[in-house]
């Protein structure tokens, strides 16, 4: 029997519509002695029954929904774990990709539990107090799953540390959770993407280890990209430099990063491309690109920063950087540049990315056609119910 919340009159409507979440506004009374954490039976005001959720006392969302049904939540998370599965398995074969996206939180109907395979590893991320809670009971229905389906998973580590989490008052964890060999450290992992090969370090690398809701715009630009001049800004490990120097294309690589152009260096390597046609900086784009005369050598310019909007109080500082990244570029390429331009920022909208995309746009007197918008990893899904966790905006350019 769990303890039960009541909402207030007309604060239901979200919940019938499948929405994830309960504000703490919304909350008219609840059981008492609830910790966070707690699975909650919820209903409206009149007492019609609403789904199970994971209760907080003190975060905003006082309820992240489990399930809208009268289903045991802990067995309908077991079930949407092997159907997440199940349906990543449709779409990639492992002799070509084995690094995905197994559980998308919100969109695979998991709210705040994110779950990454690098072949043989699983990286799990947890951003709810609910899902820390079950941790060990997601842990053992993972191997479950991957054992029924065949798959050979031999190491589960934690790497829980974005912003959702210390809004939940969770501490930052970074640990192994399984091994299937009792080892205390974590070695780096060559992975398959559309048959090419990546070096991945899940301890240290950005975000899980690679950017893998990215994985369509390589594919893109690789397509394009065939005997042009590539200026890969922000690069990381070289995911889209690897991409186009893979289809003939002469790439440089710019990252602030010493450790990500070593990464980037190593995945040219891995793949058999020559370093010699090939250009790798360590430096600031910003600074960069500023120091340049002009960007004429080259024929596409990739712009995927990181987030510039950790939180929403970040948001005006975020669309002036954006701004003044895009004016930078703009500015100083030739005419039929093809320009993309990103950004990860979840507080940042589409519209306001676009405004700060356009209004570069017309401060350094070109002109611009989108050919393209962001192309999403078949592996991240939206939840129609739950539109909040659509996070990418990309724009490819045809600038003159």
């Amino acid at each position: 029997m769990y303890s039960r919340i009541f909402l207030k009159s007309q604060k239901e409507k979200p919940i019938l519509q499948k929405h994830h979440w309960i504000f703490s506004g919304a909350v008219a009374s609840k059981d008492r002695n609830l910790k966070a954490g707690d699975i909650v039976a919820v209903y409206s005001s009149d007492t019609r029954f609403l789904g199970y959720g994971f209760y907080h006392p003190s975060n905003s969302i006082s309820v992240r929904m489990i399930n809208f049904d009268d289903v045991d939540p802990i067995v309908f998370i077991k079930n949407k774990i092997k159907e997440s599965w199940v349906q990543r398995s449709l779409i990639f074969d492992n002799n070509v990709t084995n690094a995905y996206r197994i559980i998308n939180s919100e969109g695979d109907g998991l709210s705040g539990l994110t779950v990454d395979r690098y072949d043989s590893y699983l990286v799990m991320q947890i951003s709810s107090f609910g899902f820390e809670r079950i941790k060990d009971i997601v842990v053992q229905e993972l191997l479950t799953v991957a054992k029924d389906l065949g798959e050979n998973i031999t190491l589960v580590y934690e790497k829980s540390n974005n912003q959702g989490r210390r809004s939940e008052g969770l501490e930052i964890v970074n640990k192994i959770l399984y091994s299937a060999e009792s080892v205390n450290d974590v070695k780096t992992i060559k992975v398959l993407e559309n048959n090419l090969l990546f070096e991945v370090d899940v301890v240290n690398g950005q975000k899980t280890g690679l950017f893998l809701d990215m994985r369509e715009m390589r594919s893109l630009i690789g397509s394009l990209a065939g005997g042009k001049k590539i200026l890969n800004c922000f690069g990381y490990n070289g995911g889209f430099s690897v991409y186009a120097a893979k289809n003939n294309a002469h790439t440089t690589t710019v990252d602030i990063s010493k450790h990500a152009i070593n990464s980037a260096q190593q995945n040219f390597i891995l793949n058999n491309i020559p370093l010699e046609n090939h250009k790798f900086i360590a430096e600031d784009v910003f600074e960069f690109v500023s120091n340049q005369n002009n960007l004429h050598d080259y024929d596409i310019v990739i712009l995927d920063p990181p987030a510039f909007a950790k939180k929403r109080e970040d948001v005006p500082q975020a669309t002036k950087a954006y701004k003044k990244l895009n004016y930078l570029v703009f500015q100083k390429v030739k005419p039929n540049t093809l320009v993309l331009t990103c950004s990860c920022s979840y507080h940042v909208s589409s519209d306001m990315f676009e405004k700060a995309v356009f209004d570069a746009l017309r401060q350094s007197n070109k002109s611009g056609r989108i050919i393209s918008k962001h192309r999403q990893a078949l592996d991240h899904p939206i939840n129609v119910f739950h539109p909040e966790n659509e996070y990418l905006k990309s724009l490819l350019m045809y600038v003159f």
